[in-house]
Protein backbone atom coordinates (compact mmCIF):
# COMPACT_ATOMS: atom_id res chain seq x y z
CA UNK A 1 0.00 0.00 0.00
CA UNK A 2 1.36 3.38 -0.95
CA UNK A 3 2.10 6.09 1.58
CA UNK A 4 -0.76 8.24 0.21
CA UNK A 5 -3.20 5.37 0.57
CA UNK A 6 -2.14 4.74 4.13
CA UNK A 7 -2.50 8.42 4.91
CA UNK A 8 -6.00 8.48 3.39
CA UNK A 9 -7.02 5.39 5.34
CA UNK A 10 -5.74 6.96 8.57
CA UNK A 11 -7.75 10.09 7.94
CA UNK A 12 -10.89 7.99 7.36
CA UNK A 13 -10.29 6.03 10.58
CA UNK A 14 -9.79 9.21 12.60
CA UNK A 15 -12.96 10.71 11.19
CA UNK A 16 -14.91 7.58 12.11
CA UNK A 17 -13.55 7.71 15.64
CA UNK A 18 -14.52 11.36 15.96
CA UNK A 19 -18.02 10.60 14.76
CA UNK A 20 -18.41 7.90 17.40
CA UNK A 21 -17.35 10.39 20.05
CA UNK A 22 -19.88 13.04 18.99
CA UNK A 23 -23.37 11.48 19.02
CA UNK A 24 -24.65 14.01 21.55
CA UNK A 25 -23.48 16.92 19.49
CA UNK A 26 -25.01 15.41 16.38
CA UNK A 27 -28.41 14.86 17.97
CA UNK A 28 -28.48 17.55 20.73
CA UNK A 29 -31.84 19.19 21.60
CA UNK A 30 -32.29 22.51 19.96
CA UNK A 31 -33.63 25.67 21.51
CA UNK A 32 -37.21 26.34 20.47
CA UNK A 33 -38.14 29.34 22.60
CA UNK A 34 -36.71 31.80 25.09
CA UNK A 35 -37.85 34.69 27.21
CA UNK A 36 -37.95 36.09 30.73
CA UNK A 37 -40.37 35.55 33.59
CA UNK A 38 -42.46 38.69 33.52
CA UNK A 39 -40.68 41.92 32.60
CA UNK A 40 -36.97 41.54 33.20
CA UNK A 41 -37.25 38.50 35.46
CA UNK A 42 -35.26 35.29 35.32
CA UNK A 43 -34.32 34.30 31.73
CA UNK A 44 -35.48 30.95 30.42
CA UNK A 45 -34.93 28.68 27.42
CA UNK A 46 -37.10 25.85 26.16
CA UNK A 47 -35.50 22.97 24.26
CA UNK A 48 -36.95 20.51 21.79
CA UNK A 49 -36.62 17.59 24.23
CA UNK A 50 -39.12 19.25 26.56
CA UNK A 51 -36.58 20.69 29.00
CA UNK A 52 -37.20 24.19 30.31
CA UNK A 53 -34.06 25.80 31.74
CA UNK A 54 -34.52 28.82 34.00
CA UNK A 55 -31.41 30.78 34.96
CA UNK A 56 -30.70 32.94 38.00
CA UNK A 57 -32.81 36.03 38.45
CA UNK A 58 -36.01 37.30 40.04
CA UNK A 59 -39.50 35.84 39.83
CA UNK A 60 -42.63 37.71 40.80
CA UNK A 61 -45.68 36.22 39.14
CA UNK A 62 -49.33 37.19 39.34
CA UNK A 63 -50.42 35.47 36.18
CA UNK A 64 -54.13 34.98 36.69
CA UNK A 65 -54.33 33.31 33.28
CA UNK A 66 -51.66 30.69 34.02
CA UNK A 67 -47.92 30.17 34.36
CA UNK A 68 -45.24 32.21 32.51
CA UNK A 69 -44.93 29.25 30.11
CA UNK A 70 -48.66 28.75 29.52
CA UNK A 71 -48.25 28.91 25.75
CA UNK A 72 -45.82 25.97 25.86
CA UNK A 73 -47.68 23.93 28.48
CA UNK A 74 -48.05 20.91 26.17
CA UNK A 75 -44.32 20.80 25.39
CA UNK A 76 -42.59 21.05 28.77
CA UNK A 77 -41.62 17.80 30.51
CA UNK A 78 -38.84 18.86 32.87
CA UNK A 79 -37.99 22.19 34.48
CA UNK A 80 -34.45 22.95 35.67
CA UNK A 81 -33.46 26.01 37.71
CA UNK A 82 -29.74 26.65 37.37
CA UNK A 83 -29.08 29.47 39.83
CA UNK A 84 -30.42 31.61 42.67
CA UNK A 85 -34.02 32.80 42.31
CA UNK A 86 -35.22 35.75 44.37
CA UNK A 87 -38.98 35.42 44.60
CA UNK A 88 -41.23 38.44 44.96
CA UNK A 89 -44.45 38.65 46.93
CA UNK A 90 -46.42 36.41 44.58
CA UNK A 91 -45.82 32.97 43.06
CA UNK A 92 -49.51 32.59 42.19
CA UNK A 93 -50.03 30.15 39.30
CA UNK A 94 -46.26 29.80 38.68
CA UNK A 95 -46.47 26.14 37.57
CA UNK A 96 -50.22 25.86 37.01
CA UNK A 97 -51.64 23.86 34.10
CA UNK A 98 -48.21 22.46 33.19
CA UNK A 99 -49.84 19.05 32.84
CA UNK A 100 -46.93 17.30 31.11
CA UNK A 101 -44.20 18.33 33.58
CA UNK A 102 -42.79 15.27 35.35
CA UNK A 103 -40.02 16.89 37.42
CA UNK A 104 -38.89 20.28 38.70
CA UNK A 105 -35.21 20.45 39.65
CA UNK A 106 -33.37 23.19 41.52
CA UNK A 107 -36.17 24.46 43.74
CA UNK A 108 -33.53 24.76 46.46
CA UNK A 109 -32.31 27.86 44.61
CA UNK A 110 -35.55 29.67 45.52
CA UNK A 111 -35.45 32.39 48.16
CA UNK A 112 -39.12 32.63 49.15
CA UNK A 113 -38.74 34.72 52.29
CA UNK A 114 -40.72 37.61 50.74
CA UNK A 115 -43.54 35.52 49.31
CA UNK A 116 -47.05 36.12 50.64
CA UNK A 117 -49.08 34.39 47.93
CA UNK A 118 -48.48 30.74 46.91
CA UNK A 119 -52.06 30.12 45.81
CA UNK A 120 -52.60 27.89 42.77
CA UNK A 121 -48.82 27.50 42.51
CA UNK A 122 -48.84 23.84 41.32
CA UNK A 123 -52.48 23.67 40.24
CA UNK A 124 -53.04 20.91 37.65
CA UNK A 125 -49.35 20.01 37.39
CA UNK A 126 -50.93 16.61 37.02
CA UNK A 127 -47.91 14.58 35.83
CA UNK A 128 -45.54 15.77 38.56
CA UNK A 129 -44.25 12.69 40.40
CA UNK A 130 -41.94 14.21 43.06
CA UNK A 131 -41.72 17.57 44.77
CA UNK A 132 -39.13 18.71 47.29
CA UNK A 133 -40.07 21.98 48.99
CA UNK A 134 -37.98 21.44 52.13
CA UNK A 135 -35.95 24.61 51.52
CA UNK A 136 -38.96 26.90 51.11
CA UNK A 137 -39.34 29.74 53.60
CA UNK A 138 -43.09 30.18 54.01
CA UNK A 139 -43.05 32.35 57.11
CA UNK A 140 -44.71 35.33 55.37
CA UNK A 141 -47.18 33.41 53.22
CA UNK A 142 -50.85 34.21 53.85
CA UNK A 143 -52.53 32.38 50.96
CA UNK A 144 -51.97 28.70 50.12
CA UNK A 145 -55.39 28.06 48.62
CA UNK A 146 -55.50 25.52 45.76
CA UNK A 147 -51.69 25.27 45.98
CA UNK A 148 -51.43 21.55 45.11
CA UNK A 149 -54.90 20.99 43.73
CA UNK A 150 -54.99 18.26 41.04
CA UNK A 151 -51.31 17.29 41.28
CA UNK A 152 -52.69 13.86 40.60
CA UNK A 153 -49.49 11.78 40.32
CA UNK A 154 -47.87 12.91 43.57
CA UNK A 155 -47.88 10.05 46.06
CA UNK A 156 -45.75 11.61 48.81
CA UNK A 157 -45.71 15.21 50.00
CA UNK A 158 -43.65 16.27 53.01
CA UNK A 159 -44.51 19.77 54.19
CA UNK A 160 -43.42 19.23 57.79
CA UNK A 161 -40.99 22.15 57.49
CA UNK A 162 -43.61 24.66 56.35
CA UNK A 163 -44.14 27.66 58.64
CA UNK A 164 -47.84 28.43 58.22
CA UNK A 165 -48.29 30.77 61.16
CA UNK A 166 -49.49 33.64 58.94
CA UNK A 167 -51.60 31.62 56.51
CA UNK A 168 -55.31 32.49 56.47
CA UNK A 169 -56.47 30.54 53.39
CA UNK A 170 -55.97 26.81 52.82
CA UNK A 171 -59.16 26.05 50.92
CA UNK A 172 -58.76 23.30 48.28
CA UNK A 173 -55.04 23.14 49.09
CA UNK A 174 -54.73 19.36 48.64
CA UNK A 175 -57.94 18.52 46.83
CA UNK A 176 -57.95 16.07 43.92
CA UNK A 177 -54.53 14.64 44.79
CA UNK A 178 -55.91 11.26 43.84
CA UNK A 179 -52.72 9.19 44.26
CA UNK A 180 -51.53 10.83 47.47
CA UNK A 181 -50.88 8.24 50.18
CA UNK A 182 -48.42 10.04 52.47
CA UNK A 183 -48.97 13.64 53.58
CA UNK A 184 -46.86 15.09 56.40
CA UNK A 185 -48.31 18.29 57.86
CA UNK A 186 -46.80 17.86 61.32
CA UNK A 187 -45.33 21.37 61.44
CA UNK A 188 -48.48 23.22 60.44
CA UNK A 189 -49.66 26.13 62.58
CA UNK A 190 -53.30 26.79 61.65
CA UNK A 191 -54.32 29.23 64.36
CA UNK A 192 -54.94 32.05 61.84
CA UNK A 193 -56.54 29.99 59.08
CA UNK A 194 -60.12 31.02 58.34
CA UNK A 195 -60.90 28.94 55.26
CA UNK A 196 -60.34 25.16 55.03
CA UNK A 197 -63.18 24.47 52.62
CA UNK A 198 -62.40 21.41 50.50
CA UNK A 199 -58.82 21.25 51.73
CA UNK A 200 -58.65 17.42 51.49
CA UNK A 201 -61.56 16.83 49.13
CA UNK A 202 -61.05 13.92 46.72
CA UNK A 203 -57.71 12.78 48.16
CA UNK A 204 -59.27 9.40 47.60
CA UNK A 205 -56.25 7.19 48.39
CA UNK A 206 -55.15 8.92 51.60
CA UNK A 207 -55.49 6.42 54.46
CA UNK A 208 -54.14 8.36 57.44
CA UNK A 209 -53.97 12.00 58.41
CA UNK A 210 -52.38 13.56 61.47
CA UNK A 211 -54.02 16.86 62.44
CA UNK A 212 -53.08 16.62 66.12
CA UNK A 213 -51.48 20.07 66.16
CA UNK A 214 -54.24 21.85 64.28
CA UNK A 215 -56.07 24.75 65.88
CA UNK A 216 -59.29 25.46 63.99
CA UNK A 217 -60.64 28.12 66.32
CA UNK A 218 -60.45 30.82 63.60
CA UNK A 219 -61.91 28.69 60.81
CA UNK A 220 -65.27 29.86 59.48
CA UNK A 221 -65.49 27.57 56.43
CA UNK A 222 -64.94 23.80 56.51
CA UNK A 223 -67.41 22.98 53.77
CA UNK A 224 -66.52 19.67 52.07
CA UNK A 225 -63.23 19.55 53.98
CA UNK A 226 -63.11 15.73 53.85
CA UNK A 227 -65.39 15.14 50.87
CA UNK A 228 -64.68 11.78 49.16
CA UNK A 229 -61.75 10.87 51.41
CA UNK A 230 -63.28 7.41 51.32
CA UNK A 231 -60.16 5.51 52.40
CA UNK A 232 -59.25 7.76 55.31
CA UNK A 233 -59.29 5.20 58.11
CA UNK A 234 -57.00 6.84 60.67
CA UNK A 235 -57.52 10.43 61.78
CA UNK A 236 -55.49 11.97 64.59
CA UNK A 237 -57.22 14.99 66.15
CA UNK A 238 -55.94 17.36 68.84
CA UNK A 239 -57.37 19.36 71.67
CA UNK A 240 -57.77 22.55 69.58
CA UNK A 241 -59.60 20.91 66.70
CA UNK A 242 -63.31 21.59 66.20
CA UNK A 243 -65.50 20.37 63.36
CA UNK A 244 -67.86 22.80 61.64
CA UNK A 245 -71.01 21.79 59.85
CA UNK A 246 -70.63 20.36 56.34
CA UNK A 247 -67.05 19.15 56.91
CA UNK A 248 -68.11 16.11 54.91
CA UNK A 249 -66.33 13.24 56.69
CA UNK A 250 -67.47 10.18 54.71
CA UNK A 251 -69.30 7.36 56.49
CA UNK A 252 -67.27 4.39 57.64
CA UNK A 253 -68.23 1.33 55.57
CA UNK A 254 -70.18 -1.40 57.30
CA UNK A 255 -68.77 -4.65 55.97
CA UNK A 256 -67.46 -8.02 57.03
CA UNK A 257 -64.29 -6.19 58.15
CA UNK A 258 -65.53 -2.87 59.57
CA UNK A 259 -68.48 -2.10 61.85
CA UNK A 260 -69.37 1.27 60.33
CA UNK A 261 -68.01 3.29 63.27
CA UNK A 262 -64.96 5.29 64.27
CA UNK A 263 -63.37 4.38 67.58
CA UNK A 264 -60.69 5.86 69.81
CA UNK A 265 -60.53 2.74 71.93
CA UNK A 266 -63.15 3.91 74.40
CA UNK A 267 -65.92 5.47 72.33
CA UNK A 268 -67.47 4.65 69.00
CA UNK A 269 -69.17 7.12 66.68
CA UNK A 270 -70.44 7.35 63.15
CA UNK A 271 -68.80 10.00 61.00
CA UNK A 272 -71.81 12.23 61.50
CA UNK A 273 -71.65 11.83 65.27
CA UNK A 274 -67.90 12.43 65.36
CA UNK A 275 -68.30 15.69 63.45
CA UNK A 276 -71.19 16.87 65.61
CA UNK A 277 -69.86 15.92 69.01
CA UNK A 278 -66.07 15.93 68.85
CA UNK A 279 -64.68 17.59 71.97
CA UNK A 280 -60.92 18.01 71.97
CA UNK A 281 -60.74 18.24 75.75
CA UNK A 282 -62.04 14.70 76.18
CA UNK A 283 -61.84 13.05 72.75
CA UNK A 284 -58.42 14.06 71.35
CA UNK A 285 -56.33 11.21 70.01
CA UNK A 286 -56.28 8.66 67.23
CA UNK A 287 -59.61 7.69 65.70
CA UNK A 288 -59.71 4.64 63.45
CA UNK A 289 -62.30 2.57 61.67
CA UNK A 290 -63.52 -0.04 64.11
CA UNK A 291 -62.72 -3.57 62.96
CA UNK A 292 -65.19 -6.33 63.66
CA UNK A 293 -62.42 -8.70 64.70
CA UNK A 294 -61.38 -6.18 67.38
CA UNK A 295 -64.82 -6.29 69.00
CA UNK A 296 -64.80 -8.73 71.88
CA UNK A 297 -67.12 -11.66 71.37
CA UNK A 298 -67.64 -12.66 74.98
CA UNK A 299 -70.87 -10.86 75.85
CA UNK A 300 -72.93 -13.33 77.92
CA UNK A 301 -76.16 -12.73 76.04
CA UNK A 302 -77.51 -15.48 73.81
CA UNK A 303 -79.47 -13.22 71.47
CA UNK A 304 -76.82 -10.54 70.81
CA UNK A 305 -74.39 -11.91 68.22
CA UNK A 306 -71.08 -10.08 67.77
CA UNK A 307 -71.79 -9.35 64.12
CA UNK A 308 -75.15 -7.67 64.80
CA UNK A 309 -75.45 -3.93 64.23
CA UNK A 310 -76.48 -3.37 67.86
CA UNK A 311 -73.73 -5.47 69.50
CA UNK A 312 -71.35 -2.59 70.43
CA UNK A 313 -74.20 -0.54 71.87
CA UNK A 314 -75.66 -3.31 73.98
CA UNK A 315 -72.21 -4.29 75.16
CA UNK A 316 -71.52 -0.72 76.30
CA UNK A 317 -74.78 -0.18 78.17
CA UNK A 318 -74.78 -3.61 79.85
CA UNK A 319 -71.13 -3.43 80.91
CA UNK A 320 -71.83 0.01 82.41
CA UNK A 321 -74.97 -1.29 84.14
CA UNK A 322 -77.23 1.15 82.31
CA UNK A 323 -79.51 -1.59 80.97
CA UNK A 324 -79.82 -5.19 82.02
CA UNK A 325 -80.76 -8.42 80.31
CA UNK A 326 -84.33 -9.63 80.05
CA UNK A 327 -83.61 -12.92 81.83
CA UNK A 328 -82.47 -16.42 80.89
CA UNK A 329 -79.26 -15.06 79.36
CA UNK A 330 -81.09 -12.90 76.83
CA UNK A 331 -81.41 -9.19 76.15
CA UNK A 332 -84.48 -9.23 73.88
CA UNK A 333 -83.06 -6.58 71.52
CA UNK A 334 -86.17 -6.46 69.35
CA UNK A 335 -88.68 -6.29 72.18
CA UNK A 336 -90.51 -3.05 72.84
CA UNK A 337 -89.17 -0.80 75.58
CA UNK A 338 -91.83 0.35 78.06
CA UNK A 339 -92.20 3.73 79.71
CA UNK A 340 -91.34 2.20 83.07
CA UNK A 341 -88.19 0.61 81.65
CA UNK A 342 -86.91 3.91 80.28
CA UNK A 343 -87.62 5.79 83.51
CA UNK A 344 -85.71 3.09 85.36
CA UNK A 345 -82.77 3.38 82.96
CA UNK A 346 -82.54 7.13 83.56
CA UNK A 347 -82.77 6.52 87.30
CA UNK A 348 -79.80 4.14 87.13
CA UNK A 349 -77.86 6.66 85.04
CA UNK A 350 -78.49 9.25 87.77
CA UNK A 351 -77.08 6.93 90.43
CA UNK A 352 -80.42 5.58 91.77
CA UNK A 353 -81.30 8.68 93.86
CA UNK A 354 -84.26 8.92 96.19
CA UNK A 355 -87.31 10.88 95.12
CA UNK A 356 -87.20 14.58 95.90
CA UNK A 357 -90.86 14.27 97.07
CA UNK A 358 -92.32 11.57 99.25
CA UNK A 359 -95.68 11.88 97.55
CA UNK A 360 -96.34 10.71 94.00
CA UNK A 361 -99.74 11.44 92.52
CA UNK A 362 -99.80 8.79 89.83
CA UNK A 363 -102.63 6.34 90.46
CA UNK A 364 -101.17 3.50 88.38
CA UNK A 365 -97.72 3.52 89.99
CA UNK A 366 -98.12 1.71 93.29
CA UNK A 367 -95.47 1.02 95.89
CA UNK A 368 -93.43 -2.13 95.75
CA UNK A 369 -93.22 -2.52 91.98
CA UNK A 370 -89.80 -2.98 90.38
CA UNK A 371 -90.16 0.45 88.79
CA UNK A 372 -91.83 2.35 91.66
CA UNK A 373 -88.75 4.02 93.09
CA UNK A 374 -87.45 5.02 89.65
CA UNK A 375 -90.74 6.59 88.50
CA UNK A 376 -91.18 8.36 91.84
CA UNK A 377 -87.77 9.99 91.40
CA UNK A 378 -88.34 10.85 87.72
CA UNK A 379 -91.71 12.39 88.55
CA UNK A 380 -90.30 14.40 91.49
CA UNK A 381 -87.60 16.04 89.33
CA UNK A 382 -89.86 16.69 86.35
CA UNK A 383 -88.45 14.12 83.93
CA UNK A 384 -91.88 12.48 83.64
CA UNK A 385 -95.17 14.29 84.03
CA UNK A 386 -97.67 11.54 83.55
CA UNK A 387 -99.88 10.86 80.58
CA UNK A 388 -102.97 12.71 81.84
CA UNK A 389 -105.72 11.97 84.42
CA UNK A 390 -103.06 11.25 87.04
CA UNK A 391 -101.71 8.16 85.34
CA UNK A 392 -98.34 7.15 83.93
CA UNK A 393 -99.25 3.94 82.05
CA UNK A 394 -95.91 2.32 82.94
CA UNK A 395 -96.31 -0.77 80.80
CA UNK A 396 -97.12 1.01 77.55
CA UNK A 397 -94.37 0.91 74.88
CA UNK A 398 -92.51 4.20 74.86
CA UNK A 399 -92.67 6.24 71.67
CA UNK A 400 -89.69 7.87 70.04
CA UNK A 401 -90.90 11.36 70.92
CA UNK A 402 -91.60 10.37 74.54
CA UNK A 403 -88.07 8.99 74.82
CA UNK A 404 -86.67 12.23 73.35
CA UNK A 405 -88.62 14.34 75.88
CA UNK A 406 -87.52 12.31 78.88
CA UNK A 407 -83.89 12.30 77.75
CA UNK A 408 -84.04 16.03 77.01
CA UNK A 409 -85.26 16.77 80.54
CA UNK A 410 -82.67 14.40 82.01
CA UNK A 411 -79.87 16.18 80.10
CA UNK A 412 -81.09 19.60 81.22
CA UNK A 413 -81.23 18.36 84.81
CA UNK A 414 -77.54 17.45 84.49
CA UNK A 415 -76.65 20.95 83.25
CA UNK A 416 -75.65 19.77 79.80
CA UNK A 417 -75.30 22.24 76.96
CA UNK A 418 -78.75 22.21 75.37
CA UNK A 419 -77.89 24.72 72.63
CA UNK A 420 -79.24 23.91 69.21
CA UNK A 421 -77.77 25.69 66.19
CA UNK A 422 -80.04 28.21 64.52
CA UNK A 423 -79.24 26.45 61.23
CA UNK A 424 -80.30 23.04 62.54
CA UNK A 425 -83.23 22.44 60.21
CA UNK A 426 -84.94 19.06 60.16
CA UNK A 427 -87.54 19.88 57.57
CA UNK A 428 -86.31 16.98 55.41
CA UNK A 429 -88.61 14.74 57.45
CA UNK A 430 -92.00 14.68 55.77
CA UNK A 431 -93.68 13.46 58.98
CA UNK A 432 -92.32 16.24 61.18
CA UNK A 433 -95.90 17.46 61.50
CA UNK A 434 -96.67 14.28 63.45
CA UNK A 435 -94.47 15.48 66.34
CA UNK A 436 -96.63 16.53 69.28
CA UNK A 437 -96.40 20.18 70.31
CA UNK A 438 -95.04 19.28 73.75
CA UNK A 439 -92.27 17.21 72.10
CA UNK A 440 -91.17 19.70 69.41
CA UNK A 441 -88.23 21.21 71.30
CA UNK A 442 -86.96 17.88 72.59
CA UNK A 443 -87.20 16.17 69.21
CA UNK A 444 -85.37 19.07 67.55
CA UNK A 445 -82.59 18.73 70.12
CA UNK A 446 -82.42 14.94 69.73
CA UNK A 447 -82.21 15.17 65.93
CA UNK A 448 -79.60 17.97 66.04
CA UNK A 449 -77.37 16.08 68.46
CA UNK A 450 -77.67 12.85 66.49
CA UNK A 451 -79.33 10.92 69.30
CA UNK A 452 -82.35 10.14 67.15
CA UNK A 453 -81.93 9.74 63.43
CA UNK A 454 -84.53 9.18 60.78
CA UNK A 455 -86.11 5.80 60.17
CA UNK A 456 -85.48 6.70 56.53
CA UNK A 457 -83.93 9.75 54.82
CA UNK A 458 -87.34 11.46 54.89
CA UNK A 459 -89.12 10.09 58.00
CA UNK A 460 -88.54 10.51 61.73
CA UNK A 461 -91.55 8.41 62.90
CA UNK A 462 -92.14 10.29 66.19
CA UNK A 463 -95.13 8.17 67.23
CA UNK A 464 -93.34 4.90 66.55
CA UNK A 465 -92.22 2.71 69.40
CA UNK A 466 -88.61 1.98 70.26
CA UNK A 467 -86.97 -1.41 70.71
CA UNK A 468 -84.51 -2.22 73.47
CA UNK A 469 -81.68 -2.31 70.90
CA UNK A 470 -82.64 1.13 69.60
CA UNK A 471 -82.70 2.44 73.16
CA UNK A 472 -79.20 1.04 73.77
CA UNK A 473 -78.01 2.82 70.62
CA UNK A 474 -79.50 6.16 71.66
CA UNK A 475 -78.05 5.90 75.15
CA UNK A 476 -74.54 5.16 73.94
CA UNK A 477 -74.75 8.15 71.62
CA UNK A 478 -75.87 10.18 74.62
CA UNK A 479 -72.79 9.17 76.59
CA UNK A 480 -70.57 9.89 73.59
CA UNK A 481 -71.74 13.51 73.76
CA UNK A 482 -69.98 13.85 77.10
Amino acid sequence: MTRNCKRGLSIVLVCCMLLTLLPTAAFAATEVARGTVGHGGAPWRLYSDGTLVVDAGTIHWEGWWGSPWHSYRQDIQNIVFTGPIMAGASLHNLFSYLRTVVSIEGLTYFNTSNVTDMSWMFFHASSLTTLDLSSFDTSNVTDMSTMFNATRQLEVLDLSGFDTGNVTRMNSMFSRMENLTNLDLSGFDTRNVTNMGGIFADTSNLENLNLSGWDTSSVTDMSHMFLSTDRLRELVLGEQFTFLENAGLPPVPSSTIYTGYWTNGDLIATSEQLMKHYDGATMAGTWTWQRRDAVRNDLPLNDVPADSWYYPYIRYITENDIMQGSGNGNFAPNAHLTRAMFATILWRMAGEPSAADDEISLFDVGAGEWYSEAIAWAYSVGIVQGSGAGTFIPNDPITREQMAVMLFRFAALGNRDMTVSANAAWNQFTDRGDVSDWAEEAMGWAVYTGLIIGTSPTTIHPQGTATRAQCATILMRFFALG
